[in-house]
């Protein structure tokens, strides 16, 4: 009866190693097709901004979390105006402000110029000292460049 109970065991220890095997095989194999997260479950607008449908944009907080400030800081040229401006200067399409001093507000359409997830990323993880942050897209494995 002993026997009988071994050849059961090492049975099932021998089922288990193969179709884990078999699992762990199709998710390597499934790993590097798909991109992560899906574009479909990306927001409008990065993490704590709000999307404004009278202007069709993202408002851009001057303060608190993922904020980008009016003013430049001491030492600093990371403001509002020069966050959404190209390497050479030129501002991109889709950036919009109302009012002016401390009652500026400013948005940003990102669709209008960056419409994808690279370009999107790009600009938000490489200006200097602000780094914004954005569920779907500075965390996505995208292939970019």
């Amino acid at each position: 009866m002993e026997a009988f109970y071994f050849i059961v065991i090492i049975i099932a220890i021998v089922l288990l190693i193969l179709i884990l095997t078999g699992v762990g095989m199709l998710i390597q194999k499934q790993k590097g097709t798909e991109i992560y997260p899906p574009t479909s479950v990306v927001q409008k607008c990065p993490d704590y901004w709000t999307y404004v449908d009278d202007v069709s944009g993202c408002r851009v907080p001057t303060t608190g979390v993922n904020s980008i400030p009016i003013e430049p800081t001491t030492g600093s040229t990371n403001n509002v105006d020069n966050f959404f401006k190209t390497i050479t200067g030129v501002q991109l399409a889709g950036y919009s402000t109302t009012g002016t001093g401390a009652t500026k507000v400013s948005y940003m359409n990102f669709d209008t110029s960056l419409n994808t997830i690279c370009a999107k990323k790009e600009l938000l993880t490489t200006r200097g000292n602000t780094y914004i942050v954005w569920d779907g897209v500075t965390n996505s494995n995208a292939p970019c460049k």
